[in-house]
C-alpha cells in the first residue's frame, strides 16, 4: 500500500461557501470535506493553492469554526499563489473539489507532465459545463498519476459513458480504428458523514425529541417521516409520489402520520404548489415545512423523526448525502432505487429501496441539445428529465406500511444504518482513503519518466507572441543587445514609468525599483543583452523582465541593437489566394 500523502488544497469559496440562503449540494459536500481535513489531517500544516490572499483569509476564518473546539493538529495554512507550479511540484499534488481538472492539466504542461498530480471529485454530472469538462478529459494532458474521484459507482458509470461517447466521436473524426481512452484514474470514494453531528442517542437529543414532538402536536402513537433536501420538483425529488404513498399508508394503517419537509423553497410559487399538493394528495398526513436555513429547527425535526424518506428522481443527484445523514441518526430509510442511493442503503438491512422507471435511450437527444444550446436552462433540463422518471408509489406505500406497523423493524434498520454510517462512511475513514489515493498517485508519478513537452503548453490558447508573431516587423532574442535611448535621464525614465497611458490596471510590468535596476545597468555597462538584463532578477521574475523590454521600447526609453527581422511575413494580395 502506498504511503498516505497530503495534496495542496485548491481553495475558492464558491466550492465551500454555504452561507448563502441557497443550499447547494456540492458546497455542502465541499464544506464537509474541509471539516474532515481540519479534524483528521495528521500533518500540522497544509498548502493552500488559491487565486489571492483574500481567499486564504476566508479559509483561515473558516478553520476554527469547523473545528468547533475539537482537537486538530492543523496549525498552518501555507499559501501558494495561483500559477506557482514550482511550489505545487514541491508538494506533489493538488486537489480541487470539482470535476474541472482538465484546466489544471493544461496549466501543468508549463512545468512538465510529471511535476505534480491532480485530483478532482464528482458532484452533479448533468449540467452542460460539467459534461463538457469530463468530455475534455480525453484530450487534456491528464496522466495515470491523476484522478477524478467518483463518489459512487453510478457516478463513475456516467463519467465512463461520456468518455466513451467522446472517444467514439474522436475516432470517427480522425479516422482511427481504435477509440481513445483517458489515462486518469477513476477511483470510487464515497462522500463521508460526520457521524457525531447526527447522533440522536444523546440525552440532549432525547430531550429535544420530546420537546419537538410536543411542539408539533405529535401524539405518543404518531409516527413522523422526515425529508431533507431542496424543496423543488426540478432538482431533487418530486413530492407527489411521497405524498400519495404516505396517504395510502395512513389509510391502510389508521395511524396518525406527520411529514417534516426540511429545506428551502427557491420561490414563492413553488412553496404554494408544495403546500397545495400536501393538502390535496395527503389530507390525512400532517405536513410541516421546516426552514433549511434554521439549524435549530432542522435539528428538532431530525430529533422528532421516526423514518427518513427521499424518493429522488433527478439526474442532479449522483450520491445523496441526506440518507447517509439519516442513517447516522439511527433512522430507517425509505428511498428510491436510484443513483448512489442504492450504494449507501442496503435494501432490507438499513432501509427499503423503492423501484424507479425511466424513459428508454434514444428519446432524449432533443432535450440534451436544447440544454447545450442554452435554449433551456439547467433547471428546466433537470426538471424535464425528472418528468421521465417514475417512482413506484405502490411499493413506496408498502414500505411505509411495513415500517409503521413494525417498531422492531424500524429499530433494527435504524441501528444497522447507524453502524454502517460509522464503520463505512465516517469522514475519518473516507479522508484516509483520499490520503491513500494521493500516496498512490505520487508513486505512479515517481515511476514515470520525467518529461516536459517542447510544444506550446496550451495549444488552443497559444502564446500570443508565437501565434501572432507574423503581425510585426521585428522582434528580439536573448542575445539581442538593448541600449538606453539617447538623452534619457533618470527623471524622464521614472516619469514615463508613471505615465497613465502606459499602465494596465494601475500598474506596469516591473516595480519602479526594478526598472531603476535596468536603468543603472544600461548606464554603467552600455548596451546589454536581454539575457543579462533578465538575470538581474530572481528566476520567477525573468519572464516578466523580458516582456518589460517591449514596454521600454513602447515608452521610447531604450532601443535594440541589431533586432531580429521576422521572416515569412504575409505579402500583399496578388490574385486569387485560394
Amino acid at each position: 500500500m502506498a504511503e498516505p500523502k497530503t495534496a495542496a488544497l485548491f481553495f475558492h469559496d464558491d466550492a465551500f461557501d454555504v452561507t448563502s440562503k441557497e443550499i447547494v449540494g456540492r458546497r455542502m459536500a465541499g464544506l464537509a470535506f474541509l471539516k474532515a481535513l481540519v479534524l483528521h489531517e495528521p500533518e500540522p500544516s497544509i498548502s493552500v493553492y488559491t487565486i489571492s490572499r483574500v481567499q486564504l483569509a476566508r479559509l483561515e476564518k473558516l478553520v476554527p469554526k469547523l473545528a468547533k473546539g475539537r482537537r486538530t493538529r492543523l496549525k498552518i495554512l501555507e499559501y501558494i499563489k495561483f500559477g506557482r507550479l514550482d511550489k505545487l511540484a514541491k508538494v506533489g499534488g493538488v486537489f480541487r473539489a470539482d470535476a474541472a481538472i482538465d484546466d489544471f492539466a493544461w496549466m501543468r504542461r508549463r512545468a512538465g507532465a510529471t511535476a505534480f498530480s491532480i485530483t478532482g471529485v464528482t458532484h452533479t454530472l448533468s449540467s452542460a459545463p460539467t459534461q463538457a469538462a469530463i468530455a475534455d478529459q480525453l484530450l487534456a494532458p491528464l496522466e495515470s498519476w491523476d484522478a477524478l474521484i467518483c463518489t459512487s459507482l453510478a457516478a463513475r458509470r456516467v463519467v465512463e459513458n461520456i468518455h466513451e461517447e467522446q472517444a467514439q466521436y474522436l475516432a470517427e473524426r480522425v479516422g482511427s480504428a481504435t477509440s481513445l481512452r483517458p489515462r486518469l484514474q477513476l477511483p470510487v470514494i464515497p462522500l463521508g458523514v460526520h457521524c457525531e453531528d447526527f447522533d440522536t442517542g444523546t440525552k440532549d437529543m432525547q430531550l429535544l425529541r420530546g420537546q419537538a414532538r410536543r411542539s408539533y402536536g405529535v401524539g405518543a402513537q404518531d409516527l413522523c417521516f422526515l425529508f431533507v433536501g431542496r424543496l423543488t420538483q426540478y432538482s431533487k425529488a418530486n413530492p407527489l409520489p411521497m405524498l400519495r404513498a404516505l396517504q395510502r399508508a395512513a389509510e391502510r394503517t389508521r395511524r396518525s402520520l406527520h411529514l417534516f419537509q426540511v429545506g428551502i423553497f427557491p420561490k414563492k410559487s413553488i412553496e404554494t404548489a408544495y403546500r397545495d399538493a400536501a393538502t390535496r394528495y395527503a389530507p390525512d398526513v400532517r405536513c410541516h415545512f421546516v426552514d433549511g436555513n434554521d439549524d435549530a429547527a432542522m435539528r428538532a425535526a431530525r430529533a422528532a423523526a421516526d423514518v427518513f424518506t427521499s424518493l429522488a428522481d433527478n439526474l442532479q443527484e449522483t450520491f445523496g448525502l441526506t440518507p447517509l445523514e439519516a442513517m447516522a441518526s439511527g433512522l430507517p430509510v425509505v428511498v428510491s432505487d436510484w443513483n448512489g442511493y442504492r450504494e449507501t442503503v442496503r435494501d432490507g438491512v438499513d432501509g427499503i429501496l423503492v423501484p424507479t422507471t425511466m424513459t428508454p435511450p434514444g428519446y432524449g437527444d432533443e432535450m440534451a441539445l436544447r440544454h447545450y444550446a442554452r435554449i433551456d436552462d439547467y433547471m428546466h433540463f433537470a426538471g424535464e428529465t425528472a418528468l421521465n422518471v417514475a417512482v413506484d408509489e405502490g411499493a413506496a406505500a408498502d414500505a411505509y406500511v411495513a415500517l409503521i406497523r413494525d417498531a422492531g423493524l424500524r429499530q433494527r434498520m435504524g441501528e444497522a444504518g447507524r453502524r454502517r454510517a460509522r464503520e463505512t462512511f465516517a469522514w475519518e475513514r473516507i479522508y484516509g482513503l483520499y490520503r491513500e489515493l494521493w500516496g498512490e498517485l505520487v508513486e505512479r508519478r515517481g515511476s514515470a519518466a520525467q518529461s516536459r513537452s517542447q510544444r506550446p503548453a496550451l495549444p488552443a490558447h497559444p502564446d500570443p507572441f508565437r501565434a501572432y508573431r507574423h503581425f510585426a516587423t521585428r522582434s528580439f532574442e536573448l542575445s539581442t543587445e538593448v541600449a538606453l535611448a539617447e538623452g534619457v535621464a533618470i527623471g524622464a525614465w521614472r516619469a514615463m514609468a508613471k505615465e497613465p497611458l502606459l499602465m494596465l490596471g494601475g500598474g506596469y510590468p516591473l516595480a519602479e525599483s526594478e526598472l531603476d535596476a535596468i536603468y543603472g545597468q544600461l548606464v554603467a555597462a552600455g548596451p546589454t543583452t536581454v539575457r543579462a538584463l533578465s538575470e538581474l532578477f530572481a528566476r520567477e521574475r525573468r519572464d516578466q523582465a523580458i516582456r518589460t523590454i517591449s514596454w521600454l521600447l513602447k515608452a521610447d526609453l531604450v532601443r535594440l541593437v541589431n533586432p531580429t527581422v521576422i521572416p515569412d511575413r504575409p505579402a500583399p494580395f496578388e490574385g486569387d489566394l485560394r
